[in-house]
């Protein structure tokens, strides 16, 4: 008991020397361990029960509100809003007995309980909350130390969410001598605002083949052997790897020593038939087995013929590690490099969803190589994706595919940089302000 008491009286303590909102959200987030058990806390601040913004996670030093994660908690914290604000500031649901819109959208599967507290202020509108996130139900005891913490939470959530007076801190310097030429500069940076220059925007690259030959496996199997090396030249009609051909040989000569065998039978049968009238009606069946065996020669040798993989075109062979393949069980289909020309490359642009603007096929690019900063590639939009996807690095990006332009040198495939994508003429102060602006979207939903 003593040491319950302590904890709450300590955590308390911290909680007044603390100046700004995002270091509340934190230590609500990784401090409230101390009074309640829980594998997942989400703290979040909202304006008038909506616009959504989640300012901390346990477990997670920097926030991305882009990601799939964030979004479905917002989506989840939202419904909690919608479903059970009405009720007590404290409540405790589980995935089972929730209300069907939440139990659809559950944050975490593996998570059955959550616990949640509503910051209310003096209109009873909702500013904020904490959700925790468990495998067990919360103690009686556990649940009665949050409810008192939480409620010191609140208070500090109030105070530190109370808006600063700027339009006073304003009036009282503009008073200073100084206000004439920060009028004149205000002015001047006013209507420098209305400047139209071209929206920009960084983009990570990479120099890709255009229209490059899949080499794909052409059977079930093994694959014995790869003859080429990474970006090496090769010919129309040089092997690049070949598939493990014993059991196909082996196959191949016991198709042949079957179709021996139904052959002479065959003859026999023919030469029999001339004295023994019985004899007649096995030829049919005999010569239906020697075509069938016939077959089987002939499938065999395909197959073996067919292992040995070779280019269809000149170019060379992009193919990231020849090693692995080695020995390595493949099925048909699988696909094991690419054969492009040299000379017909693109490039492919990853621009992230926070960074995109607006531009049209045929705007202009401009790539900057790691390896030749100074000798800027240039091309033209080809193509945008209409969706986002994930990239391997974990970033929701838009792909943009540019052709590069024919009077310059063509770069090496598989070299990186930073393309500048470059837009539609826009006023300096949307340049300036775009991504301020589309985080006050964000934040308000408008």
């Amino acid at each position: 008991m003593k040491d319950t008491l302590a904890n709450l009286l300590s955590l308390q303590q911290e909680l007044r020397e603390i100046n700004k909102l995002n270091e509340l959200a934190f230590f609500i987030a990784h401090q409230s361990k101390v009074v309640i058990d829980y594998q997942r806390a989400l703290v979040w601040s909202s304006w008038q029960n909506k616009h959504i913004q989640i300012r901390s996670v346990s477990g997670i030093t920097r926030l991305n509100k882009t990601s799939p994660y964030q979004l479905s908690a917002t989506e989840f914290i939202d419904k909690l809003i919608t479903y059970y604000a009405q009720n007590s500031d404290l409540q405790t649901i589980d995935s089972e007995t929730s209300v069907e819109a939440v139990n659809k959208i559950w944050l975490e599967p593996l998570s059955k309980y959550a616990t949640f507290y509503f910051f209310r202020n003096s209109r009873k509108e909702i500013i904020g909350g904490v959700l925790l996130l468990s495998n067990t139900l919360p103690e009686e005891n556990e649940f009665k130390q949050f409810d008192w913490i939480a409620h010191s939470y609140k208070q500090a959530w109030l105070h530190l969410s109370k808006p600063r007076n700027i339009f006073g801190q304003f009036a009282y310097y503009f008073k200073s001598r100084k206000r004439r030429i920060i009028w004149l500069i205000i002015i001047a940076a006013f209507l420098a605002m209305f400047i139209r220059i071209p929206q920009s925007v960084l983009a990570p690259a990479t120099i890709i083949a255009k229209d490059p030959m899949i080499i794909t496996v052409p059977m079930e199997g093994v694959i014995e052997t790869v003859f080429v090396k990474p970006e090496q030249y090769v010919t129309q009609g040089e092997v690049l790897f070949d598939m493990d051909k014993r059991d196909l040989i082996n196959a191949n000569e016991l198709a042949q020593k079957e179709l021996a065998t139904a052959t002479a039978k065959y003859k026999t049968a023919v030469q029999s038939s001339y004295q023994d009238i019985q004899k007649r009606a096995e030829i049919q069946v005999l010569q239906a087995l020697m075509q069938e065996k016939q077959l089987e020669v002939n499938y065999t040798a395909h197959l073996i013929s067919e292992s040995d993989v070779k280019s269809p075109i000149n170019g060379i062979a992009i193919i990231d590690t020849p090693n692995q393949w080695f020995g390595k069980p493949v099925v048909t289909g699988e696909n094991v490099m690419q054969v492009a020309t040299p000379e017909q490359v693109e490039m492919e642009i990853w621009l992230p969803v926070a960074d995109a603007i607006n531009f049209n096929k045929g705007d202009k690019v401009k790539l900057f190589l790691n390896a030749d900063p100074l000798n800027p590639v240039y091309g033209i939009i080809d193509y945008s994706s209409f969706e986002a996807t994930i990239t391997p690095s974990q970033i929701l990006a838009y792909q943009v595919i540019a052709r590069i332009n024919s009077d310059q040198d063509i770069p090496k495939i598989g070299s990186q940089g930073t393309a500048k994508l470059m837009g539609s003429n826009v006023s300096l102060f949307y340049y300036l302000f775009r991504k301020p602006i589309t985080t006050l979207r964000q934040f308000f939903g408008w």
